[in-house]
């Protein structure tokens, strides 16, 4: 008797336990839904155009919606909305050039953070915003705005920042220097150079190259405001240190990489919000599965658009007329990132699983 009581007992446990791992699965499955479930004032800007299922014009409205959400996860996606989850970033820069506008100081900044975590976006919305804050100033304004990695190294950025400044070709870096030396001291017109991926700048020379741009902002008769941007996020601290004993320590900026909630914004932003279909071409639990490895990884924003519009891509090769779903995004992410599929599975809702 004992015996039977024990086995209806574990038989009640089990099944509670198996009613609970339900009920959390549901709610697990709800809270990613509310995740991507845009904000009253994007859905009502935005309703999905509810067309019945067998329509041409549902599959026709589809492939819009497929080349909609392809450009927005591309280079190309702009919008008037400030950068998301980089307010505190943003005002770091905008008080920098505003106080370098007040003062009538020329300063440098030090822009650092992992790779895609917005540095590079950020600073192309600074661009207009120093364009328009500039209209105050008695000089006139020269943005320069290039990539040192894409140069080589920095005999090659010396002589492109030389030939943007002073609209003269240079055949040496040596007299490269010497034009830039001599320019970066004009009383009439102020030069607001980016200079992105300096850790190039890191080679030949060394830390020299380097200083050079940072010493020519903090000169008492300076005109050139010079913001640099690295993936190093310890780069001044531990490659520059003449910088401060030299009272050229620039402003410091540092870019953390994105949490899951921003990469579920982002996501949000470029997918769901604005959507022409009743339902996103890319399954919420998808975007939210892919946005949780990459915070856990790597923060990477720039992976992650990459994934999810090769999701796409795939889905459009294949002629498919229904969202990306989360085993293909799977299917995406292990080609991609090398990510072992059976264990990932392993991970998820049962009821996803």
């Amino acid at each position: 008797m004992s015996l039977v009581r024990g086995r209806i007992a574990y038989k009640k446990t089990r099944t509670l336990a198996v009613e609970s791992t339900v009920k959390t699965d549901k709610v697990v499955a709800r809270n990613v839904q509310q995740d991507f479930t845009p904000s009253p004032s994007d859905a009502t800007s935005s309703k999905g155009v509810d067309v019945p299922p067998t329509s041409p014009s549902k599959k026709r409205l589809f492939r819009l919606e497929m080349e909609r959400v392809l450009h927005n996860l591309g280079p190309g996606f702009t919008t008037d909305a400030p950068l998301l989850h980089r307010a505190p970033e943003w005002q770091a820069l905008v008080n920098f050039v505003d106080t370098c506008i007040t003062t009538g100081q020329r300063k440098s900044m030090f822009v650092s953070g992992a790779p895609g975590s917005g540095k590079s976006a950020l600073m192309k919305v600074m661009e207009q915003h120093v364009a328009t804050a500039w209209t105050a100033c008695k000089t006139s304004l020269q943005v320069i705005n290039l990539n040192a990695m894409s140069l080589g190294d920095a005999s090659s950025v010396y002589k492109a920042i030389a030939a943007q400044v002073t609209n003269k070709e240079c055949s040496t870096a040596e007299q490269a220097t010497e034009a830039l030396s001599l320019a970066f001291k004009s009383t009439h017109t102020t030069t607001f150079l980016i200079l992105d991926e300096i850790d190039v700048l890191l080679k030949g020379k060394g830390e020299r190259d380097l200083y050079q741009l940072f010493e020519w902002a903090h000169h008492p008769f300076s005109s050139v405001i010079f913001v640099g941007i690295a993936n190093s996020i310890d780069l001044t601290e531990r490659c520059l240190p003449l910088l401060k004993s030299n009272d050229c320590k620039p402003v410091s900026v540092v870019f953390a990489p994105y949490s899951y909630d921003a990469i579920c914004d982002i996501l949000k932003q470029r997918v769901v919000v604005g959507s022409l279909t009743p339902k996103p071409v890319v399954d919420v639990m998808a975007m939210s599965y892919l946005a949780r490895k990459i915070a856990s990884t790597s923060g990477d924003i720039r992976t992650c658009l990459s994934i999810c519009k090769a999701s796409l891509l795939a889905h459009q090769a294949n002629d498919c007329q229904i969202p990306v779903t989360l085993q293909d995004m799977l299917q995406v992410m292990k080609t991609n990132m090398n990510a072992p599929t059976p264990s990932h599975w392993q991970s998820l809702p049962r009821m996803t699983q």
